[in-house]
């Protein structure tokens, strides 16, 4: 695993050399080096409106006036989708021919996993450690009962998981990687500023956000290289990317 330093010196590489490929990604499917079509997609996706919706500007700059019903509706509908992460790993892991990028993906799977019969909190799974800030933000049995998932929460699920169980090139890995694991420090980040500003809270409920804010810029990096290594004929860089943008969108 990389060092993180590393890792945010390697961030910003990414995106130094913008002048050098100013083409969109696809323009770069059937041309250029997959370094090239990977480093063009992963600017994309820090362009796009999923990352940069201004729902989560409010989150960033603390604007909700109700910062804990915020979290709460948040929480809730987050939680659909996020409880089957770690089931989305494993299908696209399962889809993966080349060893390394599946030890990668796997090493990411058993992070979430946490320790078993423990009672350290910074150990525990971290689909616990999110129903911790749930629990704590209201969202307890009489709220799930009396509250409603949207509809759209029910279509991000099940679109998602079937691009992660996509026997296409490159379709889960686009959206486990670029459309998630790359993004999630850069959405994360936005949502722990409201969490902080909200008094009421225990440090518990930033810690898991303060957690995936660090180590997902590690694990994004990871698998953008693997994405580059992939990405080495037309076919699979159209798969990276319709994996992304579809998911993005989804978001």
């Amino acid at each position: 695993m990389l060092n993180l330093k590393i890792a945010k010196k390697q961030l910003i590489e990414v995106f130094s050399d913008q002048e050098k490929t100013p083409e969109k990604s696809a323009d770069l499917i059937f041309k250029g080096s997959s370094e090239d079509f990977i480093k063009c997609l992963a600017r994309e996706t820090l362009s796009h409106e999923a990352v940069n919706h201004e729902y989560l500007n409010k989150l960033k700059n603390a604007d909700f006036k109700n910062k804990k019903l915020i979290l709460r509706d948040y929480a809730y509908q987050y939680s659909h989708y996020s409880k089957g992460f770690t089931i989305y790993l494993k299908n696209v892991v399962q889809r993966l021919s080349n060893k390394k990028h599946k030890d990668i993906l796997m090493e990411n799977y058993y992070e979430e996993l946490g320790k078993s019969n423990t009672d350290k909190f910074e150990n525990w799974s971290h689909k616990k450690m999110f129903n911790a800030f749930a629990e704590e933000v209201g969202v307890n049995t009489e709220y799930k009962k009396n509250t409603e998932l949207c509809f759209t929460t029910k279509i991000w699920k099940e679109l998602f998981d079937e691009k992660c169980k996509s026997n296409l090139p490159g379709v889960g890995l686009g959206a486990i990687g670029l459309a998630t694991e790359f993004i999630v420090p850069h959405i994360y980040s936005s949502i722990l500023s409201t969490i902080k500003a909200e008094k009421s809270l225990s440090e518990r409920c930033a810690y898991f956000f303060e957690l995936h804010t660090d180590c997902d810029i590690e694990h994004g990096l990871e698998i953008l290289k693997c994405c580059i290594e992939e990405a080495t004929n037309p076919a699979t860089r159209e798969g990276i990317r319709f994996g992304t943008i579809s998911s993005l969108n989804l978001r």
